[in-house]
């Protein structure tokens, strides 16, 4: 597809909304007697329970345990020099306890943040349950059924080839590959959605929330260049479905009902064909043939992702798409976007 005529409006949808967040986990602080003494049973602790992190041997030369908020078994993990750096010039000594040359243990909110972070990955992006041996290393497969998708919830606006407007609307996070179609979710280059073990991520994910406070962006963890690459894939693997009989428009007064066609195509991907009204109908027949024939053969349980999704996304979606007053502003508003990229006149 053609996007070099496009215009990308994100609204701080990028830089606003969580595509993670870490677990609430209650904070516990111990004094320094306290610490001397666990510290003399926590690797003991830390290998009683059968939570793998890795696949048996770290990739990194620092040795942290803190309390899992979950379990409350202890973990015994590795972090890179970068992330333990960063640890102890934000919580500080009585944070980050020495328990030896190579080892510390987590206290108090230092603990709390990065016990947070580990349910995270653990729990609710559900690396423990997706590794199905349970031996630390997450295959391709394994990966995939983690729930650590997420992509933009979009409106776009194309004629045949040539897309001209697309809108972030909202974001939605948590679902695994196999709830989408896999064009959908395909990372951009350089970049992956999963790592191989939980000790991995959780490394990854540390140095991502930069300002520790417990949730994480698309802009923090995906570049631009990458967030645009993703939309416009997404963008481009639906248009087979989307395309525009731009050869059907003749005269200014197609122009108007080609727009109305748009609006009906928007109605139908967001309300179902049991939303629409006889005059929708007989413009989606005219402009968008392929979209009407689907929507007569699938429930709206089988609806797919379109380019502006909805509720089927999951429920982290920040768009209540029932509320008509919403619906129709965000109509009306591309429906100027689209009369101003063909100048035709407005609707009255």
């Amino acid at each position: 597809m053609d996007f070099s005529k496009a215009d990308f409006r994100t609204g701080g949808v990028r830089e606003n909304l969580s595509v993670y967040s870490a677990l609430d986990v209650k904070t516990n602080k111990f004094n320094k007697a306290q610490l001397n003494e666990l510290s003399k049973s926590v690797e003991a602790l830390a290998s009683s329970h059968d939570i793998k992190v890795n696949s048996g041997t770290s990739e990194f030369k620092n040795n942290v345990f803190f309390r899992d908020g979950v379990s409350g078994s202890y973990i015994k993990i590795g972090l890179s020099d970068e992330n333990l750096e960063t640890l102890k010039r934000v919580f500080g000594s009585e944070g980050v306890y020495q328990k030896d040359s190579k080892s510390v243990i987590l206290n108090g909110k230092a603990e709390s943040f990065v016990s947070g972070w580990f349910g995270d990955i653990a729990y609710q992006r559900g690396y423990l349950a997706a590794d199905s041996n349970n031996n630390g290393s997450l295959n391709k497969e394994e990966q995939e059924k983690t729930h650590s998708y997420f992509g933009e919830i979009a409106a776009a606006i194309n004629v045949g080839q040539k897309v001209l407007d697309v809108k972030s609307i909202g974001m939605a996070s948590y679902f695994s590959k196999s709830d989408y179609a896999s064009p959908l979710i395909n990372a951009p280059s350089g970049f992956s959605f999963t790592s191989q073990t939980i000790e991995a991520e959780l490394n990854r994910t540390l140095s991502a929330d930069k300002n520790q406070d417990k949730k994480i962006t698309q802009n923090e963890i995906m570049s631009n260049s990458q967030s645009d690459e993703y939309l416009r894939n997404s963008v481009a693997a639906l248009a087979d479905t989307r395309d525009l009989r731009v050869s059907e428009v003749t005269t200014d007064k197609d122009e108007i009902k080609m727009l109305e066609a748009l609006q009906a195509r928007l109605k139908l991907e967001t309300l179902g064909k049991a939303g629409l009204n006889k005059d929708d109908i007989e413009a989606l027949a005219k402009f968008f043939p392929s979209a009407l024939s689907q929507a007569e053969i699938k429930s709206d349980d089988e609806k797919t992702a379109q380019t502006l999704s909805l509720d089927e996304i999951n429920n982290n979606a920040n768009i209540n798409y029932e509320q008509t007053k919403v619906m129709q502003s965000l109509l009306t508003e591309l429906q100027i976007s689209f009369e101003e990229s063909l100048k035709v006149d407005k609707l009255v």
